[in-house]
């Protein structure tokens, strides 16, 4: 029985270069093998056989001397071929990918009058000055903050996150940073008609202020690539979506619009055209419609879900626009639930959605279902906002 031992040759890498390496090796050494038997009978006869060649010049090719030259030439291949291999392994790495930077999560407070924002843990890290009256959530790092501005009615900026304006407070409104711009509205002076424009993370002008910031504010900030702004067409404000660039992508058409989610964005129509009560329905990012502005009511899409109000009852649709949970919940008609508005209905959150049941008794008409549309947290609470992290703000009343 004949033992074959594996012989580990030296590689460039894993995969590929392992196998081309595993390969050429046994060549090289026998290229060696041959070359040593051709210097041993080629050289000598070529010396005899040629005139230009001395025999002190052949002397130097002694057999004593043809193993060195062999050991040589060896090292020699074996060098050049390490070499190779160190300058393809450099060309090989990859670019590293820039940091993700990891913000803080803060959470914004009201003590007093005065503005701040507190750890998961619930301490305050910092407290903002008496002048600032308004702030918003931390987006990408930085955070809304409006404050007083003698002579104006106010002005807004981004802080980061040790509470210092990185931003300065000079736009008369601005929008939080989304996919790295923010909306931000100019005008001239406190009398001049506000534009919409968009600004980087260095409050450098990205998008010039051209779009209208007068009226209802709807939606300016970009989601999957896209921005809902108004502009004046045919004597009516319209919203229609921009790209990055600020060129139009779906043109204005719609009395209101909303941020894109999952692919999906909830548009407006007024019927007659003068009226304040929209029609809402579905676009998708090309601007086809996936369900016809028909519901008096809607909410963005999450978890492939979107409430909408039909009739007088809520129920939820899926991403193709068909019913999938059957309206039977109640709207929320007097907007108590500020925080998701008349439709009376959350999006899903952790597999959950808040959702309103009218009950005799009162200030407990909030519960959760699931996808189905299973009651998963039975109704008992005056108000319920979406999961996040395991946890969901409700509302009680004594």
């Amino acid at each position: 029985m004949i033992a074959l031992r594996r012989h580990a040759y030296p590689t460039c890498g894993g995969g590929i270069s392992e196998v081309i390496v595993k390969l050429t090796i046994p060549l090289i050494l026998n290229l060696v093998a041959n070359l040593q038997v051709l210097i041993y009978f080629a050289v000598p006869l070529y010396c005899v056989c040629s005139p230009a060649w001395t025999r002190s010049k052949c002397n130097l090719l002694s057999s004593s001397q043809i193993p060195k030259m062999l050991k040589l030439s060896l090292v020699l291949l074996l060098t050049a071929y390490s070499l190779a291999c160190s300058v393809r392994g450099e060309n090989m790495k990859q670019a590293e990918p820039p940091p993700n930077p990891q913000h803080a999560k803060l959470y914004p407070i009201t003590v007093d009058d005065k503005h701040g924002f507190i750890d998961e843990t619930g301490n305050v890290k910092f407290m903002l000055p008496e002048e600032v009256y308004t702030i918003s959530a931390f987006s990408e790092g930085l955070a809304v903050a409006g404050k007083r501005v003698p002579n104006t009615n106010g002005r807004w900026g981004f802080i980061d996150e040790t509470g210092n304006y990185v931003i300065e407070a000079k736009f008369i409104m601005v929008k939080p940073f989304s996919e790295g711009l923010a909306a931000a509205v100019f005008k001239e002076n406190e009398n001049a008609y506000r534009k919409v424009g968009y600004i980087d993370q260095t409050g450098r002008i990205v998008i010039p202020p051209r779009f209208s910031g007068e009226g209802d504010e709807s939606e300016h900030g970009f989601s999957e690539g896209l921005a809902a702004v108004k502009v004046y067409v045919d004597s009516m404000d319209k919203w229609g979506y921009i790209d990055k660039s600020g060129k139009f992508v779906i043109e204005p058409q719609f009395a209101a619009a909303g941020p894109f989610s999952e692919g999906r964005a909830m548009v407006g129509i007024a019927e007659p055209s003068w009226s304040i009560d929209y029609k809402w329905g579905f676009i998708d990012t090309e601007g086809r419609s996936i369900a016809k502005p028909q519901y008096a009511s809607a909410n963005q899409f999450s978890e492939g879900l979107a409430p909408v109000l039909v009739k007088d009852k809520v129920g939820f649709i899926d991403l193709q626009g068909r019913m999938v949970i059957e309206p039977q919940f109640e709207p929320d008609g007097t907007g108590g639930c500020a925080l998701l508005g008349r439709v009376g209905a959350s999006r899903f959150s952790e597999g959950l959605a808040a959702v309103r049941l009218k009950r005799q008794e009162w200030g407990k008409e909030w519960g959760f279902i699931d996808r189905l549309g299973n009651w998963v947290i039975m109704p008992a609470f005056a108000c319920a906002a979406p999961f996040s992290e395991g946890l969901a703000v409700v509302g009680v009343r004594d």
